[in-house]
């Protein structure tokens, strides 16, 4: 077991509390007050620094405009929801996923309506799609690789915490399924 997912058990955290019916979106990012925002920072902060596991290389991915606006001076690196093909955090052993990408509905329809009939766009793989980039950027990519143990001789593990319980549902469906 290569990777621990927190929020359904062993670290309490689900879902912030708040009427949005999309919270982490965006749109739950432009509409929230600091106190929120705070609480977010709080509840990552726990996160980096539970004692299952402290290490020194952590990052949390969040909206590139407001990767500033949480106190975030103690998470570690940030890792834009944007990264692709890049090594540059491949030592990171603690990742906090702090958002729900939602697709554009506009977009949606525009690629629903030329789509071959029978095919659909799904969000919920397009939201893991991505979700699934950030999480190969940490120490997760070097496993199989020969030569890439750590100083034990064991394979670098990652615990991540998303906080999305959508995100993490999606993430654990497709675990199950592969």
């Amino acid at each position: 077991e290569y990777i621990n997912l927190f929020g359904n058990k062993g670290f309490k955290m689900g879902t912030p509390t708040t009427k949005s019916r999309r919270p982490l979106s965006k749109n739950w990012f432009v509409k929230s007050d600091s106190k929120q925002r705070m609480a977010l920072s709080k509840h990552a902060y726990n996160f980096f620094r539970n004692p299952t596991g402290v290490t020194t290389v952590n990052a949390y991915s969040v909206f590139k405009d407001y990767e500033n606006s949480l106190n975030a001076r103690s998470f570690g690196e940030f890792i834009p929801i944007n990264a692709r093909a890049s090594n540059d955090w491949a030592n990171v052993q603690k990742l906090c996923y702090m958002v729900e990408l939602n697709a554009n509905p506009i977009i949606t329809s525009f690629i629903n309506d030329h789509l071959p009939n029978g095919i659909r766009f799904d969000e919920g793989q397009w939201k893991l799609s991505v979700m699934l980039q950030v999480l190969w950027r940490t120490c997760i990519r070097k496993v199989g690789n020969e030569g890439k143990k750590n100083e034990q001789g064991e394979w670098d593990k990652v615990d991540i915490f998303i906080m999305s319980k959508n995100m993490r549902v999606l993430l654990e469906e497709w675990l199950s399924n592969n």
